[in-house]
């Protein structure tokens, strides 16, 4: 493994870029391989988890196995563990039934700045997947949105809503990348209230223990001496003049205001994407007259987001960009 802490298991590919890279699934074979230790252009030395029995809630004990250094080695920051949920363990089954192939997903790393994109090569959703892997995807991306490490996210949408499941050949259409936003969405969501969490805990230990101070409070009484003494010296009169009269309600306006937020207060729910750019990529062109198949897949893509808020889930808050020839995108 490559780095230490954040940086663990990147790779440096070129000077102040780092990349770690994870299986995904695209598809299944069109005919079943006969038995064999690894699959031709597989990645078949990976250990691969049962994500039959996932749950949302228990993303955060996801193993996650990686393209690069030790297969399934724990990620530092995350409690991944061997065993699955409801006592099941997630172990690898190279049996013909669950024959896919491979495709990978790639988080990038800049080092000056600690700012990362993620993009996906071909990708099938984990919905209709015989081996899905995209919640494993997802239970990486998730802290690093709630830290503001990750703000773009590049994935597939090849076909737009008219394409039935039967026939995607391993690909996304809209509704289907705008439920695999809502599983990142939920899983930031636990990650921010499992944040504020634990704050609120560390604080509640340290008033428990009489030291009821924290660094924001000493920033706050810092600003307000400070405040205190710049005013008392301007207001002090000059020899020979009258003294300087001010108004009680421009002395109060003067005052200034804590506006931080404290360390125990509820870290909003709402759009949990907030800030991320997913920039649709890999558009098969249908080749028909008429408006480009990316317009309609943008539409329906807002469409699909739009109907999450008015069914109570609320707002993803990410913004769906179709990439285009040439073009620059700035996170």
């Amino acid at each position: 493994m490559v780095g230490t802490g954040e940086g663990r298991g990147y790779i440096e590919v070129c000077d102040g870029l780092g990349v770690k890279g994870f299986k995904v699934s695209h598809g299944n074979c069109m005919k079943e391989p006969q038995p064999t230790r690894s699959q031709r252009g597989s990645l078949g030395s990976i250990s691969e988890p049962d994500y039959s029995a996932f749950k949302g809630s228990d993303y955060r004990n996801l193993p996650i196995p990686h393209v690069f250094g030790t297969p399934g080695e724990q990620t530092p920051g995350h409690n991944y563990y061997s065993p699955g949920p409801h006592g099941r363990s997630f172990t690898s089954d190279p049996t013909p039934q669950h024959s896919v192939v491979d495709s990978t997903a790639f988080f990038i790393r800049d080092y000056e700045t600690s700012k990362e994109v993620l993009i996906f090569g071909d990708v099938e959703p984990d919905s209709i997947s015989r081996v899905p892997r995209l919640a494993n995807i997802w239970a990486e991306a998730a802290p690093k949105i709630a830290e503001g490490i990750l703000g773009g996210i590049f994935i597939e949408c090849s076909y737009d809503d008219s394409q039935p499941d039967a026939v995607l050949f391993g690909h996304l259409a809209p509704r289907h990348v705008v439920a695999e936003m809502k599983t990142l969405a939920q899983m930031v969501k636990d990650e921010k209230a499992a944040r504020a969490l634990d704050r609120a805990q560390r604080k509640r230990k340290r008033s428990s223990n009489g030291l009821n101070i924290t660094m924001d409070d000493i920033a706050d009484n810092k600003k307000r001496t400070k405040s205190v003494i710049t005013r008392s010296s301007s207001m002090q009169p000059r020899r020979g003049s009258l003294p300087l009269m001010v108004p009680e309600e421009e002395s109060q306006a003067n005052t200034p205001e804590y506006t931080g937020t404290e360390r125990n207060t509820p870290v909003p729910v709402d759009a949990p994407l907030q800030g991320v750019k997913v920039v649709i990529i890999h558009i098969k062109d249908t080749m028909e007259d008429g408006p480009h198949v990316g317009e309609r897949i943008l539409m329906q893509l807002n469409e699909h987001a739009d109907a999450l808020s008015l069914e109570g889930f609320g707002r993803l808050g990410c913004e769906f960009v179709i990439s285009k020839s040439g073009e620059d995108y700035h996170f």
